[in-house]
């Protein structure tokens, strides 16, 4: 075998050795990311879950529920701890968003997030004159995401039912 061979042959060897750490660390990237996303979810979801059971929990939810039904009428220190809920439920949001965007959250989760929204909070009156005295706070693209929220909430619907037992 000649030099030229010799040569030949480790230069193909060279290659397919630098295909296969290309295809290596592109499976290795595929698996940092998945674990990114999932570390993302959780930590979301973590948060979430611990602020909903402070928001909802024995400590606030009468809070909630009156300021839910009215809060410009209820006094400015539940007007505070209210907004103080709020926000902290909004950045929930905003971190999810921003991770959205990062790749690293699914748009399945902003999807839920609209429901929720939709659903749970801009549905009551109490909710949505708490946003207009506090969307200042936050950037346009939040602000215009949850303007929608508020557009494609329904008033009627009720979800927990405050409406109804506010009468009795």
């Amino acid at each position: 075998m000649n030099w030229d061979a010799i040569g030949a042959m480790a230069e193909l060897v060279g290659a397919i050795a630098v295909v296969a750490t290309l295809l290596y660390l592109a499976v290795q990237v595929r698996q940092s990311a998945a674990v990114s996303r999932a570390s993302a979810f959780q930590a979301i979801f973590d948060g979430l879950t611990a602020h909903n059971n402070y928001m909802l929990g024995p400590d606030n939810v009468d809070l909630v529920i009156r300021c839910l039904r009215a809060y410009p009428e209820v006094p400015v220190e539940d007007q505070m701890r209210f907004d103080n809920l709020m926000t902290n439920l909004v950045n929930y949001f905003e971190a999810s968003y921003e991770a959205a965007n990062a790749q690293t959250l699914g748009d399945e989760t902003l999807e839920n997030w609209a429901w929720w929204f939709e659903k749970k909070i801009f549905g009551y009156k109490g909710a949505v004159e708490w946003w207009t005295k506090a969307n200042l706070v936050y950037p346009p693209y939040i602000r215009s995401w949850v303007d929608r929220r508020i557009r494609n909430a329904d008033p009627l619907a009720d979800y927990w039912g405050l409406l109804e037992s506010s009468t009795h």
